[in-house]
């Protein structure tokens, strides 16, 4: 196995607990494999300005890949690479949404915006610092404001089976849709997801993909344990996921990413348990 120079992590029931918090044990972990001279990031699907936060306490200064690969940035806000939705395509996604009486969030500029379900919306952006607006039309924000990073759709598993049915038939490749929960349909651009992001990220670094450790949870972080040389599964992770992992660590509330760490970097014979 190759040297271990790069790992890129998901947030949400990866690196986070259920408290949306970073235990202990994985703080010191990453503080342990950045004092060996490893790089590490994140690949999430959330907003920049969601995952800032979690980079600093971790001194994490390397770019990251937020909304689902779409977009690369550093903590002190200078952009590598962004690839946003196109704005004719973004409003035909949003328009489709409307039809289906579905909830649809765009974020553009880093700005969580929304027509309906405004009180859920107000309390992520509370907790987790961001900015959300509650606009009359959500459809009408991407050519009023800008093109969406990421639209995001929730509902029902069976309905958003049929919102996606409709966002391929009448967009096809046009869209990249992905999923971070069961209950929710992530739309971003045909260029951009957290494995293309990444390889792309590693590219400029002169990092080899067998020299990636990837760690994840969801069906969002898929194509991302595939382009890795290492592909490490939480033990709450999607089964999909666990079925492509060269291992299977504790869950999230269980340090493991800690685990994986100390397997794979720190040299620590750990069980997953």
């Amino acid at each position: 196995m190759a040297k271990i120079r790069l790992i890129a992590m998901d947030m949400d029931g990866t690196l986070l607990n259920s408290d949306k918090e970073v235990t202990p044990a994985t703080k010191e972990a990453i503080g342990l494999v950045k004092e060996r001279g490893v790089q590490v990031t994140f690949a999430t699907g959330r907003m920049f300005s969601a995952a800032v936060y979690y980079a600093r306490e971790l001194g994490i200064d390397m770019p990251m890949i937020n909304y689902n690969g779409a977009l690369i940035k550093e903590p002190n806000r200078r952009i590598w690479r962004y690839f946003p939705l196109e704005v004719p395509v973004a409003t035909k996604v949003l328009e489709i949404a409307a039809r289906h009486d579905v909830y649809s969030k765009a974020y553009v500029k880093d700005i969580l915006y929304c027509d309906r379900g405004w009180e859920k919306s107000k309390a992520f952006a509370r907790r987790f610092r961001v900015a959300a607006e509650l606009v009359e039309d959500v459809a009408r924000i991407p050519a009023r404001v800008g093109p969406p990073s990421m639209i995001v759709i929730i509902e029902e598993p069976e309905v958003l089976a049929q919102v996606e049915s409709s966002l391929l038939e009448e967009l096809g490749d046009a869209v990249f849709i992905t999923r971070s929960r069961a209950d929710s349909l992530e739309i971003i651009h045909p260029q951009a997801s957290k494995g293309r992001a990444l390889l792309w990220l590693a590219q400029q670094m002169g990092i080899d993909p067998e020299e990636i450790l990837t760690i994840g949870d969801s069906h969002n972080d898929l194509d991302l344990l595939k382009v890795a040389g290492v592909a490490v599964a939480m033990g709450n992770a999607e089964q999909v996921l666990k079925d492509k992992a060269d291992f299977i660590t504790r869950d999230c509330d269980q340090d493991g990413v800690a685990v994986a760490l100390r397997k794979y970097v720190l040299d620590d014979q750990v069980d997953a348990g």
